[in-house]
C-alpha cells in the first residue's frame, strides 16, 4: 500500500498551518517556520523517492522471438543423467518450473530397457519423450519443434512408459503450461 496521499495531506496541510500560526504571531517563526519546512521536504522527498522507486512487476515478463508452436523452449533446465546402464529409480525429485519453461533431463538407455517417466503438479503440464535423433534432425533443419516419441499434453499426473529399441540418448521434457503460475513438479524416472 503506498503513502503518498497521506503524506501528501499531511505535509501539504501541515505546511499551510505553520505558515498561517507563523505569520499570526501565535507562535514565534522561529519556531513555526522550520516546522513548515521540515513538513514541506518531508512530503517533497517522498514524492522524489516514489518517482525514482522501481515497480515491481508480478511475474516474469519474457519477450518471444520464436513461434507459440516450439516445443523446446529457448531456456531450458537441463540435466544429464550418466551410467544409467543399471535399473532402478534414477530421478526422483521435486522441481520448479517458471511459467512457458521446461526442464530437461537427459538419459542413456540399453536396448530393452524400459524407462518409466511420472511427472505430478497442481496444474496442467506437458511430458515429453524425445530421441537425440529427432532432436538433432530438427536442429539440422532449424526447426525448433522435433518430432517426439511419446508425450502427454496438457495434464496434471503424466506417465509415459517406453521400451528402448536400440541403445542410445532420449531426452526427457517437463513443460510447465501456465502462463504465469510457477509449477512445484514432482519428477520420478525409472528404467528396468
Amino acid at each position: 500500500m503506498s503513502l503518498r496521499l497521506p503524506i501528501l495531506i499531511i505535509g501539504v496541510a501541515g505546511t499551510i498551518v505553520f505558515l498561517i500560526v507563523g505569520a499570526s504571531g501565535i507562535l514565534p517563526w522561529e519556531f513555526a517556520g522550520p516546522v513548515a519546512a521540515t513538513l514541506l521536504i518531508g512530503w517533497v522527498l517522498n514524492e522524489l523517492k516514489e518517482q525514482f522507486k522501481t515497480k515491481k512487476v508480478p511475474g516474469d515478463i519474457k519477450v518471444l522471438s520464436k513461434p507459440k508452436s516450439e516445443k523446446v523452449p529457448e531456456k531450458v533446465s537441463k540435466e544429464v543423467l550418466e551410467n544409467v546402464a543399471g535399473v532402478g529409480t534414477i530421478v526422483d525429485e521435486a522441481v520448479i518450473i517458471q511459467p512457458k519453461d521446461a526442464k530437461e533431463y537427459s538419459i542413456q538407455l540399453k536396448k530393452g530397457q524400459f524407462a518409466t517417466i511420472e511427472a505430478n503438479a497442481d496444474y496442467p503440464i506437458t511430458l515429453e519423450l524425445i530421441n537425440k535423433t529427432e532432436l538433432l534432425k530438427a536442429e539440422s533443419k532449424g526447426s525448433h519443434s522435433p518430432e517426439v516419441e511419446k508425450s502427454r499434453t496438457n495434464v496434471r499426473n503424466a506417465t509415459i512408459e517406453y521400451e528402448a529399441k536400440r541403445n542410445g540418448t532420449w531426452f526427457v521434457h517437463v513443460h510447465n503450461d501456465q502462463r504465469k503460475t510457477p509449477l512445484e513438479v514432482g519428477v520420478i524416472i525409472s528404467v528396468e
